[in-house]
C-alpha cells in the first residue's frame, strides 16, 4: 500500500514487532495491553500553511473550501519528499514513515487506514 499508494521505498520503512521494540520501550510503563510500542523520542506531525495572497484573499472573502483545494493543489512533490508544500497533516507524517523515523503502524493509529486516505487522494485528482 505504502508503495503503490504513495510512492515510499519499502526499504527504508521500520516496524516494531508484534511486541514492539525492546529499545524503545521505556522503563516503567506497562505494554501488556498494547502492541507494537515504544518510544524513542517524540515528534509533531503537523501541517503547517504559510498563506500568499491568493490563499489569504481566499480566506479574508469566506472562501475556505476553495482556499483549502487551493492549497493542496500546491502539492509539487511525492510523500517521500521533504518538501510539504500542500501536504496535510497525515502527509508531513507520512515522509517520516518514509524515513524509518515513524512506524507505519502508529501512522495508521493516529491518521487512519492507508488504504483510505490513499483514496481520498484519488478522488481529488479526478
Amino acid at each position: 500500500m505504502y508503495t503503490t499508494a504513495f510512492g515510499l521505498n519499502p526499504d527504508t520503512i521500520y516496524c516494531a514487532s508484534d511486541s514492539g521494540c525492546g529499545h524503545c520501550r521505556k522503563p516503567g510503563i506497562d505494554y501488556s495491553a498494547s502492541e507494537r510500542n515504544g518510544t524513542s523520542g517524540v515528534k509533531v506531525g503537523a501541517e503547517i500553511i504559510v498563506p500568499d495572497g491568493r490563499m489569504l484573499e481566499m480566506l479574508t472573502t469566506g472562501r475556505d473550501m476553495e482556499a483549502r483545494r487551493y492549497w493542496r493543489s500546491r502539492q509539487a512533490e511525492g510523500f517521500a519528499s521533504a518538501d510539504m508544500d500542500g501536504k496535510e497533516a497525515w502527509g508531513h507524517v507520512l515522509f517520516d514513515v518514509s524515513e524509518g523515523t515513524v512506524d507505519p503502524y502508529y501512522f495508521e493509529r493516529t491518521f487512519g487506514s492507508a488504504a483510505l486516505l490513499a483514496r481520498s487522494l484519488q478522488r481529488e485528482t479526478h
